[in-house]
């Protein structure tokens, strides 16, 4: 499970607004994404509880209530993902915006092939506070801060959650393959080090190398990638509850899908 934690400067509430289940087969080589809405709401807890607020609150919420929770946040927030799909969750990665950017740079930046120019004056940078972001289509080598932008940019004509958790993946997909490109077992030390003040994980430091193994075996061309959205009938939009704009998710949709992509 990895998490983007939408955590800057003068936010007081760590929320979980990318929401990510990775899946590698390490002797196939097959791998998967399947992005998960913040904005989901009745997600069943897996002890017979739903949490009925959005998703994206959940690691928070958990974590400042261990009389509630008592897993704690990122092993209630496994469970949670566990049970929404029917599937194992073995670990969870979590990292901020600013860890995110500074891997990004480690690397030497990402390629991608922007499918449609993104004009977002709306945009603005929680860093930096730049305002405004536009990318043309076509070819480009981001580096962590226009990297950023194009994963979290979603006012722009045309665009909204769902498509940026596409261009997430996308991201994700070219970090992976740069870090294939190379030798990840001998580079994986040094980028822990480099962001090891903004993410944090329960992979045990002696899987890492069967980790970084398995990421540079992987079908990086062939992956599958799934994003949970309403035209696809994994979740429903209820725009006027309660809690304002929320996603109710169809438990059977979005298992079947799982059962297909992760078998």
């Amino acid at each position: 499970l990895l998490v983007g934690i939408d955590l800057a400067p003068g936010r007081v509430q760590q929320l979980t607004d990318t929401l990510l289940v990775a899946s590698l087969e390490p002797e196939t080589g097959e791998a998967a994404m399947v992005s998960i809405p913040r904005d989901l709401y009745g997600v069943p807890l897996g002890d017979g509880r739903t949490y009925d607020a959005k998703l994206n609150s959940l690691l928070s919420t958990a974590s400042a209530d261990p009389i509630t929770y008592p897993k704690g946040g990122p092993a209630t927030l496994k469970a949670a993902i566990a049970e929404l799909l029917q599937t194992r969750i073995h670990y969870i990665a979590a990292i901020d915006m600013q860890g995110m950017r500074q891997l990004i740079d480690g690397i030497g930046g990402v390629d991608v092939v922007v499918e449609r120019a993104i004009d977002d004056p709306r945009y603005r940078d929680a860093l930096t506070g730049t305002r405004g972001f536009f990318i043309e289509a076509g070819p480009h080598h981001l580096d962590g801060e226009t990297a950023m932008a194009y994963v979290r940019s979603r006012m722009a004509a045309g665009e909204n959650d769902f498509t940026r958790a596409a261009r997430q993946q996308q991201v994700l997909k070219a970090i992976a393959q740069k870090l294939a490109g190379g030798n990840l077992l001998l580079s994986l030390p040094t980028l822990l080090n480099t962001v090891r003040d903004n993410v944090s994980t329960d992979i045990p430091s002696a899987r890492m190398s069967t980790v970084a193994a398995a990421v540079e075996r992987a079908d990086l061309d062939g992956i599958e990638n799934v994003v949970l959205t309403p035209d696809d009938g994994y979740v429903i939009v209820d725009a006027f509850s309660n809690a304002g704009y929320v996603l109710y998710p169809d438990l059977d949709a979005i298992r079947d899908m799982a059962a297909r992509t992760f078998e």
